[in-house]
């Protein structure tokens, strides 16, 4: 990289402030406090999107509110190979601190119980008389993981999460589906 550049690169981020995460670090993880969370990520069978809203109910303990969608496609019995699917998923939970570094990075333990909504549709085609086949169904279950934060300034905190669930009541999808997926978490009192 140009030496010109670089200097010029790390002078906007510095100026931006992201190259500062320490600085104004009072009101992080503190109590009564909200936050939004959009993530994207890799599902077992596909990608989600994932929007969230937690409070913090002491400085070790936060509430989540989750809602996602997922979709993909699988090979499925009944409606044949390469079926797109799609996932919708309202999960409540807590989240307990399990250590921080400094006052950047905070590290959760995430717990949700989930109600789950599964659709697969496959498209109309002569051996199926055009008509379309399709499976769907609704489960629950509980969802545990690790997730992180780290913060750029009090107010947003670039935020990661992987997780494991499992899902009862014979899910069409999978019944241990996996979350992989990161995003953004935008903080405010």
């Amino acid at each position: 990289m140009n030496p010109l550049l670089r200097v010029a690169v790390i002078g906007a981020v510095c100026i931006s402030g992201l190259g500062q995460p320490m600085v104004a670090h009072a009101q992080r993880q503190v109590k009564h406090l909200n936050s939004f969370n959009l993530q994207y990520g890799q599902a077992s069978e596909g990608t989600f999107y994932r929007f969230g809203y937690s409070r913090f109910l002491s400085d070790k303990v936060r509430f989540d509110v989750i809602a996602l969608r997922e979709s993909g496609r699988i090979d499925n019995s009944k409606t044949g190979p390469n079926t797109p699917y799609y996932g919708y998923d309202l999960g409540l939970g807590i989240a307990p601190k399990l250590f921080k570094i400094g006052e950047t990075v905070f590290v959760h333990l995430p717990f949700q119980l989930h109600g789950r909504y599964d659709r697969l549709e496959q498209s109309a085609s002569e051996a199926t008389g055009g008509n379309r086949e399709v499976t769907q169904g609704f489960s629950a279950g509980p969802e545990i993981g690790l997730s992180a934060d780290v913060y750029l300034a009090n107010w947003v905190s670039l935020s990661g999460q992987a997780s494991q669930g499992y899902l009862a009541f014979r899910p069409p999808v999978t019944s241990w589906p996996r979350y992989v997926g990161g995003g953004l978490r935008f903080h405010f009192r």
